[in-house]
């Protein structure tokens, strides 16, 4: 399993995880025709795991858009969102930390599991949302900048660096 250590300068420890096993490819980029979170082109039920330490703020069986989805807000006020989700593995209001299996992943539409959403094939969606605007996707962040952010050029996973082309 893939976990990393981070430790600040003001000495504080943080610990970041990939959203879901560390083969997984990119197969849409944020921003990509407008995309406002990065998909991992996964298999149905696959694990998925909390990036960053929070609370589950979220855990919606089935909406229009992400199907299964569910949302953690983090330390510092910005939240993830995992969608098409098959199944979940924890529940709205628990403590995760980082590297904790939250959910399955999900979305193939030719499966005979609901919470699929707008999915065409077996895959995970996540996003960051900032402070703020919670409660909708227009100012989403790239979700991989974002994890970034917690790292030096030298302490950069080489998942990331490949998303951001710096390898």
């Amino acid at each position: 399993m893939w976990i990393n250590v981070i430790q600040t300068p003001d000495n504080i420890k943080i610990v970041s995880h990939h959203p879901t096993i560390e083969t997984a490819l990119v197969c849409q980029r944020f921003g990509h025709l407008d995309h406002v979170g990065v998909d991992f082109n996964v298999k149905v039920g696959t694990n998925v795991y909390a990036v960053l330490d929070g609370v589950v703020s979220q855990a919606v069986d089935n909406v229009r858009v992400y199907g299964r989805y569910m949302t953690i807000t983090h330390s510092d006020g910005y939240m993830s969102l995992y969608a098409h989700l098959s199944a979940f593995k924890v529940k709205k209001g628990a403590v995760v930390k980082s590297g904790d299996i939250i959910a399955l992943s999900g979305g193939d539409p030719g499966d005979n599991i609901d919470g699929d959403g707008w999915s065409t094939a077996a895959h995970l969606h996540w996003e960051v949302r900032v402070p703020d605007h919670l409660d909708n996707n227009l100012y989403n962040i790239d979700p991989i900048k974002y994890l970034a952010a917690f790292y030096t050029k030298d302490t950069l996973p080489n998942w990331i660096k490949i998303y951001l082309n710096e390898e």
